[in-house]
């Protein structure tokens, strides 16, 4: 594998000859990996809201806004990591 970021770029912009390869290169892969960290971190959420209601019967468990909005940190991170790879050509 070449570690050179020059002619990683080149690769990657050669593989973006057409549309639809740049589309699913730059977009859709990020956006799965940002809908996979969403889901991870929402997952987690509920389960520690689920334990927490298991060991402490007064614990109302809920889901509000505060839950999805930190979820999307999840989202983000996995977006901003999965493009930025592949802008450098890491796929």
């Amino acid at each position: 594998m070449n570690n050179d970021p020059i002619s990683n770029k080149v690769s990657s912009i050669q593989k973006c000859r057409e549309f639809t390869t740049c589309f699913n290169l730059y977009f859709v892969s990020p956006l799965k990996s940002g809908l996979l960290g969403f889901t991870v971190f929402f997952t987690i959420f509920i389960l520690i809201k689920l334990f927490l209601y298991k060991f402490f019967p007064q614990f109302h468990t809920t889901i509000n806004s505060n839950d999805i909005a930190l979820s999307f940190i999840g989202f983000l991170c996995a977006f901003i990591m999965k493009a930025s790879r592949n802008y450098k050509g890491d796929n």
